[in-house]
């Protein structure tokens, strides 16, 4: 009898150890799941902290010291190092690419409806020329309109946090510039803005202060667009006189500046940074490396209307282009460059495209509505048939959640939240 309690006492408490065991190993794949289920809303709902992230662990060999650049120098050895480098991370990071829990699926976008208006800019000069939503707090969206003054808005209270004339007009009688090109910097803990004009000037501003960080003019007709290198403080600004320029914001350095052929109506870096789109005014798309500023590829087969607009999924694979005048929009693969992969039928001239965060929803500004596209053949998923009330869209940008879609338009004051 008491050789077999004992016995059942040792089972007994073998088992109890075992099971403590299982449980501690529990624990640990819980935890463990968690960690991954965090490092994945890193890569995902975070994707452009993360990419400042990468972007901030190649900016210096040692000690964290960029050398100061020089006026005109070109893309210098060391930057291309830094590119290259920042390249591979990203296309390592693209390899775990997926939404998270919770991001919106193709379909959902049928519900889009019209959440918050906001009359951003004047009556007697309406006109929203360009709009930007920031990458980590999404509540917060940028304008610039003909009345040339910039808007910070904050969705969250649906309220103006700073409403400004960025450029100043010296001749007295002389017609203010309109804003053309309203982005946020990526990459900065507080949140800067690029603001370019109709007349050639560009300025990045803290929004806490009355001065701004950088300013030049670096060219002499109208800025059209901007696009920034993934290292975050690199941009490409394009322009009417037909060149765009390089910059280095916070050194306030311009590099280079390129000339072309016709006036640059849009362009867009690819995502790794490598690799540089530009439409022109007579609809050629030519592809660029960055690094050599060689040539790499021209898409002529549509020339006509000028491009209005470029889009590069964050996938790395495909681009769409706009034509001014065209009612289709072409999503080309770079892997098979000059053919494209799908023809976007919409429902009036497209004046915007724009991915979302992971590449597989399209959205098209055309006429005065929206529609969203997904699939293979870039399908119809939703649709918003007036979102201005007056003219037509000539901007829309996903929100970094993709729950929101903002929009404004050239000839209307207000910019429009839409939600599902």
């Amino acid at each position: 009898m008491r050789k077999s309690l004992e016995q059942t006492r040792r089972e007994l408490s073998q088992a109890l150890y075992q099971h403590d065991a299982a449980c501690r190993v529990i624990c640990r794949l819980v935890k463990e799941k968690e960690d991954l289920q965090r490092a994945l809303a890193m890569t995902s709902d975070k994707v452009e902290e993360y990419k400042s992230q990468l972007a901030a662990s190649v900016d210096a060999p040692k000690g964290g010291f960029v050398r100061e650049e020089k006026e005109d120098e070109g893309v210098y050895k060391e930057l291309v190092v830094r590119m290259e480098k920042l390249c591979d991370s990203l296309q390592e990071q693209r390899k775990q690419l997926k939404p998270s829990e919770g991001y919106p699926k193709p379909e959902e976008y049928a519900g889009l409806k019209e959440a918050a208006k906001y009359p951003a800019h004047d009556t007697t000069k309406p006109g929203v020329n360009d709009i930007d939503v920031h990458a980590t707090n999404e509540n917060l969206i940028l304008s610039g309109g003909n009345d040339g003054k910039a808007v910070l808005l904050d969705h969250s209270s649906g309220s103006v946090v700073k409403k400004f004339e960025p450029f100043e007009t010296k001749k007295r009688g002389a017609k203010k510039a309109a804003i053309t090109v309203a982005r946020f910097v990526p990459g900065q803990a507080e949140p800067y803005g690029l603001l370019c004009t109709s007349d050639g000037q560009a300025s990045v501003w803290s929004f806490d202060q009355a001065t701004p960080r950088y300013t030049c003019k670096p060219h002499s007709a109208a800025i059209t667009d901007a696009s920034f290198q993934p290292l975050n403080e690199y941009v490409a600004l394009a322009s009417k006189d037909k060149s765009w320029s390089f910059h280095n914001l916070f050194q306030g350095v311009r590099l280079a500046t390129f000339q072309e052929e016709q006036e640059i109506t849009s362009l867009q870096f690819h995502p790794d940074g490598l690799m540089l789109v530009a439409g022109l005014r007579d609809g050629l798309l030519k592809i660029y490396d960055v690094r050599t500023n060689q040539e790499i590829f021209k898409i002529a087969d549509f020339k006509g209307e000028g491009v209005a607009s470029i889009g590069f999924s964050n996938r790395g694979l495909n681009f769409a282009a706009a034509w001014a005048g065209s009612d289709v929009v072409r999503v080309f693969n770079l892997k098979k460059l000059g053919k494209e992969v799908a023809e976007v039928k919409v429902a009036a001239p497209a004046s915007s495209v724009k991915f979302d965060a992971y590449g597989n929803t399209l959205l098209v500004g055309a006429g005065a509505g929206l529609s969203v596209h997904a699939g293979k053949q870039w399908a119809q998923v939703g649709v918003v048939e007036k979102a201005l009330d007056t003219g037509v869209v000539s901007v829309a940008r996903f929100s970094a959640s993709g729950r929101r879609v903002v929009t404004a338009g050239a000839e209307d004051r207000f910019v429009k939240v839409f939600t599902i």
